[in-house]
């Protein structure tokens, strides 16, 4: 018996149709392999959790079948546990404070965008865009470091 990874589906060959001389009763009914893809999308439904979802654009959908081919490029999306582990990951600003100090995130944003001449095709103009917005980014924070009470380095013994 063929061992499967964990939460993999089973690839099962389609079987070769029969000649179309074989009966008139079973071409109204669905081939073989429709019915395999049919059982194994069930599955597939079956087997999500709460707020599961199997990815798609529409129109992989069929009469309430799902593209298997679209299922597993795309994966499954479970929309309220990536907002709630976001929320859960997310960093709360200090009783008594208006805001997250800067200390504690060292970010920097900044109001400076790209101009709209530049596009991706642009490649050493862009690259060039970018080491200038950095620049500018590193040279905020290390005033922000320089302004701040207290020492600015590693310790020697680092």
């Amino acid at each position: 018996m063929p061992q499967f990874q964990a939460g993999a589906l089973p690839r099962r060959k389609a079987k070769r149709p029969k000649p179309a001389g074989e009966g008139k009763a079973e071409a109204t009914a669905l081939a073989d392999s429709d019915v395999e893809e049919a059982d194994i999308a069930a599955l597939a439904r079956a087997s999500l959790k709460e707020g599961e979802v199997i990815l798609g654009e529409g129109s992989g959908q069929q009469g309430g079948l799902v593209d298997l081919e679209v299922a597993d490029k795309r994966g499954i999306c479970n929309a309220p546990a990536l907002l709630q582990k976001l929320s859960d990951i997310e960093y709360k600003v200090p009783e008594g404070a208006k805001r997250v100090p800067w200390v504690d995130t060292l970010a920097i944003e900044d109001q400076q965008t790209l101009p709209s001449d530049v596009k991706s095709k642009d490649g050493v103009k862009l690259e060039s865009m970018f080491v200038g917005l950095a620049t500018n980014a590193v040279k905020e924070a290390y005033r922000r470091l320089k302004v701040r009470p207290g020492p600015n380095h590693r310790s020697d013994a680092l």
